[in-house]
Protein backbone atom coordinates (compact mmCIF):
# COMPACT_ATOMS: atom_id res chain seq x y z
CA UNK A 1 0.00 0.00 0.00
CA UNK A 2 2.65 2.36 0.78
CA UNK A 3 4.45 1.41 -2.22
CA UNK A 4 1.74 2.06 -4.78
CA UNK A 5 -0.04 5.06 -2.59
CA UNK A 6 -3.30 2.98 -2.30
CA UNK A 7 -6.41 4.22 -0.95
CA UNK A 8 -7.92 1.93 1.33
CA UNK A 9 -11.78 1.62 1.99
CA UNK A 10 -14.01 0.45 4.82
CA UNK A 11 -17.34 0.32 3.09
CA UNK A 12 -20.27 -0.68 5.52
CA UNK A 13 -22.67 -3.14 4.04
CA UNK A 14 -24.42 -3.65 7.58
CA UNK A 15 -26.32 -2.37 9.68
CA UNK A 16 -28.15 1.58 10.19
CA UNK A 17 -30.79 2.73 11.99
CA UNK A 18 -29.95 0.13 15.31
CA UNK A 19 -28.57 -3.25 15.52
CA UNK A 20 -29.47 -6.06 14.24
CA UNK A 21 -33.19 -6.96 14.79
CA UNK A 22 -34.21 -2.99 14.94
CA UNK A 23 -32.23 -1.17 12.35
CA UNK A 24 -32.34 -2.20 8.07
CA UNK A 25 -29.69 -3.29 5.86
CA UNK A 26 -27.81 -0.68 4.24
CA UNK A 27 -29.16 -0.70 0.82
CA UNK A 28 -27.99 -2.22 -1.89
CA UNK A 29 -28.21 0.81 -4.00
CA UNK A 30 -26.16 2.95 -1.45
CA UNK A 31 -23.76 0.24 -1.15
CA UNK A 32 -23.37 0.98 -5.43
CA UNK A 33 -23.06 4.09 -5.11
CA UNK A 34 -20.09 4.06 -2.72
CA UNK A 35 -18.53 1.78 -5.03
CA UNK A 36 -19.31 3.99 -7.78
CA UNK A 37 -17.47 6.73 -6.13
CA UNK A 38 -14.67 5.13 -5.18
CA UNK A 39 -13.78 3.69 -8.78
CA UNK A 40 -14.67 6.69 -10.50
CA UNK A 41 -11.92 8.66 -7.96
CA UNK A 42 -14.99 11.15 -6.93
CA UNK A 43 -15.12 9.63 -3.25
CA UNK A 44 -11.85 10.86 -2.19
CA UNK A 45 -12.46 14.52 -3.39
CA UNK A 46 -15.35 14.63 -1.22
CA UNK A 47 -14.67 16.55 2.35
CA UNK A 48 -14.46 13.90 5.07
CA UNK A 49 -15.65 14.40 9.13
CA UNK A 50 -13.61 11.84 11.40
CA UNK A 51 -15.56 9.43 13.51
CA UNK A 52 -13.01 9.27 16.88
CA UNK A 53 -14.44 6.51 18.68
CA UNK A 54 -13.83 4.33 15.36
CA UNK A 55 -10.94 6.11 14.17
CA UNK A 56 -12.33 6.50 10.73
CA UNK A 57 -12.99 9.62 8.16
CA UNK A 58 -16.57 9.37 6.73
CA UNK A 59 -17.67 11.57 3.44
CA UNK A 60 -20.23 14.12 4.53
CA UNK A 61 -21.92 13.43 1.66
CA UNK A 62 -23.14 9.84 2.69
CA UNK A 63 -25.45 9.44 5.50
CA UNK A 64 -23.07 8.53 8.67
CA UNK A 65 -24.72 5.07 10.28
CA UNK A 66 -24.24 7.16 13.33
CA UNK A 67 -26.76 9.62 12.98
CA UNK A 68 -29.54 7.15 11.46
CA UNK A 69 -29.94 5.42 14.71
CA UNK A 70 -32.95 6.91 17.03
CA UNK A 71 -30.62 6.72 20.43
CA UNK A 72 -26.86 8.02 20.30
CA UNK A 73 -25.97 5.64 23.49
CA UNK A 74 -27.28 2.77 21.77
CA UNK A 75 -25.23 3.43 18.43
CA UNK A 76 -22.15 3.81 21.00
CA UNK A 77 -22.78 1.08 22.93
CA UNK A 78 -22.99 -0.77 19.95
CA UNK A 79 -19.39 0.52 18.59
CA UNK A 80 -17.66 -0.28 21.43
CA UNK A 81 -18.82 -3.44 21.54
CA UNK A 82 -17.68 -3.58 18.11
CA UNK A 83 -14.60 -2.01 19.12
CA UNK A 84 -13.87 -4.88 21.98
CA UNK A 85 -14.55 -7.39 19.07
CA UNK A 86 -12.24 -6.07 17.29
CA UNK A 87 -9.34 -5.91 19.52
CA UNK A 88 -9.64 -8.75 20.80
CA UNK A 89 -9.43 -10.52 17.43
CA UNK A 90 -6.34 -8.37 16.68
CA UNK A 91 -4.55 -10.20 19.37
CA UNK A 92 -4.43 -13.02 17.41
CA UNK A 93 -1.97 -11.87 14.96
CA UNK A 94 1.28 -10.98 16.00
CA UNK A 95 1.90 -7.33 15.15
CA UNK A 96 4.27 -5.23 16.71
CA UNK A 97 3.94 -2.09 14.35
CA UNK A 98 2.37 0.44 16.63
CA UNK A 99 1.47 2.40 13.13
CA UNK A 100 -0.74 -0.54 12.66
CA UNK A 101 -2.47 -1.48 15.45
CA UNK A 102 -2.80 2.82 15.82
CA UNK A 103 -4.81 2.56 12.72
CA UNK A 104 -7.46 0.92 14.12
CA UNK A 105 -10.28 1.68 16.24
CA UNK A 106 -9.51 3.34 20.03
Amino acid sequence: MRKYKSDVYLVNTGWQGGAYGTGERISIKLTRQIITDILSGDLVKQEFVHNDLLNLKTPKSIENPASTWNSPNEYENQAKELIGLFKQNIKKFDISNQDILNAGPR
